[in-house]
C-alpha cells in the first residue's frame, strides 16, 4: 500500500458543499431520498391526509349535462337559399365557428341567467338564497331597485352563483354543444338546465324571425325604388354608347377606332419605305459604281432599279475588269503602242463612259422614288392626325359610357341581390323553423360528480410527494454533514483505506462481569466487537483494514506507529482504534494500544482496565514504567495505555520530546502501536502528536463529520508532514448500494449474529 504524505500548501476546499465530485446521477438522487425518506414520507402522508380531509368537508354536487346540435344554415329549409330547385351548401367553416361561438356567449348571458332564475324561483332555494353582507359603498344606485325589483347587489350575486354552476363548450371536431349545470339538488340541476335549453331555443327563434320579418316591408319600397333606378340607368347608357359609336351587345366593335389603327399602320409602312427610298437615293448621288454595285445583294434598291440597271452596271463592271486584265498583261508583254494594247485601252474608256452613264440614269430613278415615298408619308400622316382628333373626340363619350354602364350594372346586381334576399326572408317568415335541435335534454344525474375521491388522492399524493421531494432536496443541501464515502475521498484527498458498516446499537453485546473492571457500570456497552472469532461484516471490515495496514509495514519494513484521530467527537475513533489493534492481537502480533487523549481518555473504560498511571505520568517521567502498561482483558498479544491523570498543560507534553523519546523505547517491544488522539478541531494535540509517529489513519462518519470539519483537519494534519494511510469510513450503513459497491458484496450485514465475547 503507497503511502500518501500531506504538505501545508496542498489545497483542501473550506467551504462545505464545494467538494461535490462529478454531476448528480439517479442514483446519487435516489440516495438522497433515502436519507431524507421520513421527511419525504411524512409530508407525503401529510398531503393524503388533507385531501382526506377536503374530501370529508366538500358538500357531494351533482351535476346535470345536455348537448345541443346546431345545423348550419343551409341545413334546414328556414334559411335555405333555392337554386334551381337544390340547396346551396355552405362551405366556410371559420363563419359557422364563429356561429358556434355567438351560441356558446348566449348561452352564458346574463338575460338568460336572469330569466331561469325568475321563471324557477331560484332565489327562494337554499343554494340561491341571498345573504346581504356589509355594504362598502353607500351610493343610491346599490339599493334602488331595478325594473323587476331586485337590488343591483343581490342581481350580481345571483349571477355569479349561476354562471360559477354553469359549463358551456364545444365538442371539438363536432356541431354539438354540451351545457353542463352543477348543483347540491340534482333535480333542481336537471330542471335548470332543461329550462336553460328552452329558454334558448325560444330566445333564438325569436330573434331570428325579428330580423327576418321586421325589415321585409322596408325591402319591398327599396325594392321598387331601385328598379327605376336601375330602369334609368339603363337607358342613359345606351344612348352614351350610340354616341360614342360602339356596336354589338359586347362593345367590342368601333368605327372609329378600327379606321385609326389601319391608317396608324399605313403610316408605319410609309415611313418605313421612305427610309428606305431616301437610303437608296443616298447611295446612288456618290456616283461609285463599286458601292452602288453592292445594293444588288442588300436588296434596299426596290423593284425600279433592281431591274437592268443594277445588272447593266454589274455586267459592264465585269467586262470592265477584263479588259483591264488583258490589257496589263498585253501592255507588259508588247508595250504600250501594240495595236492590240491601243485597242484595249479604247475598250476601257468606252467601258468607264457607259458605266458613268448608267450611274446617272439609276441615280436620277433613286431621287423620283424617294420623292414619290416622301409625299406618301406626308399624306398618310396628314390623314392619320385627322383621324385621332375624331378619336379624341369618341373617347370622351366612351369613357361617360363606360362609366354609365358600369353605374347601371351595379344597380342592376344590387337589384338582384335584395330581391333574392326579400325571397329568403319571406319563405324563412313563412317556415318559422330554427336551426338548434336539442338533442340530449337533462336527466337527473344519479351519482354526485364532486368532490372526485381519486382526483383529491392523487392531487393529496403528488402534492405532499413533490412538497416532500422538495423539503428533502433542501435539507440536504443545507446540511453541512458528509453524504458518502465520494464525498469523504474528493474533500479530504486522501486514498480510502477501509470502510467499516455500522452496529444496530441493539445487537452490541455488554462486557462480562468477569472481564471488566468492578468499578465500571454494568451498562457500559463493550467496544471491543473484533475479539470474537465470527465472519460478520464488521469483524471482516477491520480484517481488510489489517490487510492494508500490514501490506503498508512491509513497503516501510519497520515497526509501526499509526496514530487513529477524527475531526469531531462522536466519529468512533476510539472504537476503531480499539478494533483494529484487537485484529492484528488475534494474528498473534504484539500489538499496543495509547489512549492519547489527556483531556478525556476512555480507552481504559473501554478496555476494562485500571486508570491509575498512563500516558501522562510516563511524560513527565520521560520512560515508561513496566506497571504503566497493562494486559487487556481476553487477549494475549493486546496490551494499553490509558491516559492517565489528566494533567494541566497537554499541549506542551504532547508538543515536546518526550512523546518520541517513548514510542522510540515502545518501537522494540512491539510491532504495531496505535494511539488514541483526540479530535482535530476542538484541539492541537493530534497534529502536536502526529510530528512523531510513523502515519495516521483519519475516521470519518457519514451522517455525522460535517464537509468543514474535515477540510480543516486534513488541512491542520497537512501542515505536520506525516504520511497519512489512508481514510477510514465509519457506520455505514450494511444494506446501502454505496457500501455493496465499495467492497461489502457477499459478506453478511449486521443482521447476522456474530458480536459475541470471546
Amino acid at each position: 500500500m503507497s503511502q500518501i504524505t500531506l504538505s501545508p500548501d496542498r489545497h483542501v476546499p473550506s467551504a462545505p458543499g464545494k467538494e461535490r465530485g462529478a454531476e448528480l446521477d439517479v442514483a446519487a438522487l435516489g440516495r438522497i431520498v433515502l436519507r431524507r425518506k421520513r421527511i419525504v414520507l411524512a409530508l407525503t402522508f401529510a398531503g393524503i391526509a388533507l385531501a382526506v380531509i377536503a374530501i370529508l368537508l366538500s358538500t357531494p354536487r351533482y351535476q346535470a349535462s345536455a348537448q345541443l346540435q346546431v345545423m348550419t344554415e343551409e341545413s334546414g329549409l328556414s334559411a335555405a337559399r333555392l337554386s334551381g330547385g337544390r340547396v346551396s351548401e355552405s362551405s366556410d367553416p371559420l363563419d359557422f365557428n364563429l356561429t358556434l361561438q355567438t351560441y356558446v356567449n348566449v348561452l352564458t348571458s346574463d338575460t338568460l341567467a336572469l330569466r331561469v332564475m325568475d321563471e324557477l324561483r331560484l332565489d327562494n332555494t337554499k343554494e340561491y338564497r341571498y345573504k346581504s353582507g356589509p355594504k362598502l359603498w353607500t351610493r343610491a344606485a346599490a339599493t334602488r331597485p331595478d325594473a323587476s325589483g331586485t337590488l343591483p347587489d343581490k342581481r350580481v350575486w345571483l349571477l355569479k352563483r349561476f354562471h360559477k354552476n354553469l359549463a358551456v363548450g364545444v365538442i371539438p371536431g363536432t356541431r354539438i354543444i354540451k351545457v353542463d349545470f352543477s348543483g347540491p339538488d340534482p333535480e333542481l340541476a336537471a330542471r335548470v338546465l332543461n329550462q336553460l335549453l328552452q329558454d334558448f331555443v325560444a330566445y333564438n327563434f325569436q330573434v331570428r324571425y325579428e330580423t327576418t320579418v321586421g325589415p321585409s316591408d322596408i325591402l319591398g319600397k327599396e325594392l321598387d325604388r331601385l328598379r327605376q333606378q336601375v330602369n334609368a340607368a339603363e337607358n342613359h347608357a345606351a344612348m352614351l354608347q350610340h354616341q360614342a359609336g360602339s356596336f354589338g351587345v359586347t362593345d367590342n366593335y368601333n368605327v372609329v377606332l378600327s379606321r385609326l389603327e389601319a391608317l396608324n399602320k399605313t403610316a408605319l409602312e410609309a415611313e418605313s419605305n421612305r427610309v428606305l427610298k431616301e437610303a437608296v437615293y443616298q447611295v446612288t448621288r456618290t456616283g461609285d459604281p463599286e458601292l452602288i454595285s453592292t445594293l444588288a445583294g442588300s436588296g434596299l434598291g426596290g423593284t425600279s432599279i433592281q431591274g437592268g440597271g443594277l445588272s447593266l452596271i454589274q455586267q459592264l463592271r465585269q467586262q470592265q475588269a477584263q479588259v483591264k486584265a488583258e490589257y496589263a498583261q498585253d501592255s507588259v508583254r508588247y508595250g504600250e503602242n501594240y495595236p492590240k494594247v491601243v485597242e484595249l485601252n479604247q475598250r476601257l474608256a468606252s467601258l468607264d463612259a457607259s458605266i458613268a452613264q448608267e450611274v446617272k440614269k439609276l441615280a436620277s430613278r433613286a431621287k423620283n422614288d424617294y420623292l414619290i415615298a416622301k409625299q406618301q408619308e406626308d399624306e398618310t400622316k396628314q390623314a392619320m392626325d385627322s383621324q385621332k382628333a375624331l378619336a379624341n373626340e369618341a373617347n370622351d363619350s366612351t369613357v361617360q359610357y363606360l362609366m354609365a354602364k358600369a353605374e347601371a350594372d351595379s344597380d342592376r346586381q344590387i337589384y338582384l341581390n335584395l330581391s333574392e334576399k326579400l325571397r329568403q326572408v319571406q319563405l324563412v317568415a313563412g317556415l318559422h323553423s330554427s336551426n338548434i335541435n336539442v338533442i340530449d335534454p337533462a336527466r337527473t344525474p344519479a351519482s354526485p360528480s364532486s368532490p372526485k375521491i381519486p382526483l383529491f388522492l392523487g392531487i393529496g399524493l403528488l402534492g405532499g410527494l413533490v412538497c416532500g421531494l422538495a423539503t428533502g432536496f433542501i435539507t440536504e443541501s443545507k446540511d453541512p454533514r458528509l453524504r458518502n464515502i465520494e464525498e469523504a475521498e474528493a474533500i479530504s484527498g486522501l486514498p480510502l483505506l477501509g470502510i467499516i458498516p455500522e452496529i444496530p446499537k441493539q445487537r452490541t453485546r455488554l462486557l462480562s462481569s468477569s472481564a471488566r473492571d468492578p468499578g465500571l457500570p454494568s451498562s457500559q456497552p463493550f467496544e471491543m466487537l473484533t475479539s470474537s472469532a465470527g465472519t460478520s461484516s464488521v469483524v471482516e471490515s477491520y480484517r481488510a483494514v489489517r490487510t492494508s495496514l500490514l501490506l503498508h509495514h512491509a513497503d516501510n519494513g519497520s515497526a509501526s506507529v499509526c496514530m487513529i484521530t477524527s475531526a469531531m467527537r462522536g466519529d468512533g475513533k476510539s472504537t476503531t482504534t480499539v478494533n483494529i489493534a484487537t485484529v492484528f492481537a488475534k494474528l498473534g502480533v504484539r500489538t499496543l494500544i495509547i489512549d492519547g487523549d489527556l483531556r478525556s481518555g476512555t480507552l481504559a473504560q473501554k478496555l476494562g482496565i485500571a486508570e491509575a498511571e498512563g500516558l501522562s505520568e510516563a511524560l513527565v517521567s520521560g520512560h515508561v514504567k513496566p506497571s504503566i502498561i497493562q494486559q487487556v482483558p481476553n487477549t494475549d498479544y493486546l496490551h494499553a495505555i490509558p491516559a492517565g491523570i489528566r494533567p494541566p498543560n497537554p499541549s506542551e507534553l504532547l508538543t515536546s520530546n518526550s512523546l518520541s523519546r517513548l514510542l522510540e523505547d515502545l518501537r522494540s517491544r512491539y510491532e504495531f502501536i496505535f494511539i488514541d488522539t483526540p479530535p482535530c478541531i476542538p484541539v492541537t494535540d493530534a497534529v502536536a502528536m502526529a510530528k512523531s509517529v510513523d502515519s495516521f489513519i483519519f475516521v470519518v462518519r457519514p451522517g455525522f463529520t460535517t464537509r468543514q470539519a474535515l477540510a480543516q483537519s486534513v488541512r491542520r494534519l497537512g501542515q505536520a508532514g506525516t504520511p497519512c494511510a489512508g481514510i477510514l469510513v465509519n457506520a455505514v450503513n450494511p444494506t446501502s448500494a454505496e457500501y455493496i459497491n465499495y467492497g461489502g458484496y457477499g459478506l453478511p450485514t449486521s443482521n447476522t449474529p456474530a458480536y459475541e465475547v470471546a
